[in-house]
């Protein structure tokens, strides 16, 4: 475990969550104007664990994903990324971090499998993830009709697109 990860886990659940906050609004603000992530077409390659948006002015934007979480907007449920059993373990690392926090904190959201919530409360789940693992920024993308799938990515590269 790093000393990063360290600190951040013996933040409380609260504190955590407003740092996360402030940090990843400004990441991304600078995601935004560098590759109009808000308006980007997205695609995510599981296998591959990469995540790329293609912008609207041809710029192409790769990073290794996890997959914290997705909500059926249905039934508003959420299930963790480490409950699903059809990701690979390797694209739960963030998620599971998030559940060894709530373990140590006795934060039953944090540890249930699946539970009834708003959509709100995803984008709070997915905030910790990206905070407690120093990830780069987070995405929610449409999977499917009525469900959101929740990532955290990694360093971005960006290449122009041939486009």
């Amino acid at each position: 475990m790093s000393n990063d990860l360290k600190r951040r886990m013996d933040l409380g659940y609260d504190l955590l969550l407003e740092r996360g906050m402030v940090a990843l609004e400004a990441q991304t603000a600078a995601q935004m104007e560098a590759f109009q992530i808000d308006e980007a077409d997205w695609d995510v390659d599981l296998a591959a664990g990469l995540i790329r948006f293609a912008s609207p002015r041809g710029v192409m934007a790769v990073a290794e994903v996890q997959v914290i979480g997705t909500y059926n907007e249905v039934d508003e449920t959420w299930l963790w990324g480490w409950a699903n059993p059809t990701l690979a373990e390797g694209l739960t690392v963030h998620a599971r971090q998030v559940q060894a926090y709530g373990a140590q904190y006795d934060e039953d959201a944090l540890t249930m499998n699946s539970f009834n919530c708003d959509e709100a409360l995803c984008w709070e789940f997915v905030t910790i993830a990206y905070y407690l693992n120093g990830a780069q920024g987070v995405y929610c993308g449409q999977a499917g009709d009525n469900l959101l799938i929740f990532f955290t990515f990694g360093e971005v590269m960006m290449e122009k697109s041939e486009v």
